[in-house]
């Protein structure tokens, strides 16, 4: 059943999302999560992502369970050709809500990750994410109504061994998250940029120390639930005890210190 909700009245009747397929069960990705809140709530929803046997499994989903109508775009970011895909598939919605989720990691020592893999992390990241902006938050400022969501991660306020691009990519994300939200909100749109701690995803079943990696991970739900919750109050939100622990520690200690301190956990989640 849908909760009818009023952010569809407020913003627009259609929602946006990238990377909106990744899962592995019987974990959901953050781009799922957001898809069944917001179809809940009844927006009519845009989902891209690259696996498209995931992306029409969940339109399909979405569909039957929430009665909303679905598109899906299957199709990699890194594209070059993207544009050229994507925009005939959305020039006739009014797309009210976008949540730009889609993420690439170049983990590694900084010699050890190709030049090709920074460039992509970069692509990915920061570029498509500025496209998308410009794109749709367009059409958002035209109409006078909107909003951006911005997955990035606590991980953009802190230096992190192995994961420097990561960490630089998602500082990206923050900063420009929180100056156009500062811009945008005399155009009626709203913008938050949501700061999750380590999230409990398919990603860290890869992890040999993942049990204990859960206890201090965050549910994809939440990270969804809360952000959406935070639209018009701000324009970032910490999510987890993990990222607010790492807030609170930066107000105490010298950033050396923070950075030691990841440095160690890091280690040891990672341990052999």
């Amino acid at each position: 059943m849908v909760d009818r909700d009023t952010l569809p009245l407020q913003y627009g009747p259609w929602a946006l999302i990238t990377g909106a397929s990744a899962h592995t069960q019987p974990l959901p990705g953050t781009g799922e999560a957001y898809a069944h809140q917001l179809a809940r709530q009844g927006f009519n929803l845009v989902l891209i992502a690259r696996n498209a046997q995931h992306l029409n499994l969940l339109a399909e989903t979405l569909h039957n369970k929430y009665g909303i109508q679905t598109r899906t775009v299957c199709v990699d970011l890194t594209d070059p050709d993207l544009w050229h895909t994507l925009k005939p598939q959305t020039i006739d919605l009014d797309i009210g809500l976008m949540v730009l989720n889609a993420t690439y990691t170049a983990s590694g020592e900084f010699f050890d990750v190709s030049i090709d893999a920074k460039q992509q992390a970069i692509e990915i990241n920061c570029t498509r994410t500025v496209e998308f902006i410009e794109s749709f938050g367009a059409s958002m400022k035209s109409r006078g109504r909107g909003a951006i969501v911005i997955v990035s991660s606590i991980a953009a306020t802190y230096g992190q061994r192995n994961y420097s691009m990561y960490g630089a990519i998602k500082a990206f994300q923050q900063n420009l998250g929180e100056a156009i939200w500062s811009e945008f909100r005399q155009h009626g749109i709203d913008v938050i940029t949501a700061l999750p701690g380590p999230i409990k995803n398919a990603n860290f079943r890869r992890i040999k120390t993942h049990k204990q990696f859960f206890a201090f991970g965050v549910e994809p739900a939440d990270v969804a639930s809360i952000s959406l919750a935070h639209l018009g109050k701000g324009p970032s939100v910490r999510i987890s005890a993990f990222a607010h622990g790492i807030f609170w520690l930066q107000r105490c200690l010298p950033r050396r210190i923070i950075v030691a301190v990841v440095e160690r956990y890091i280690g040891w989640l990672y341990r052999s």
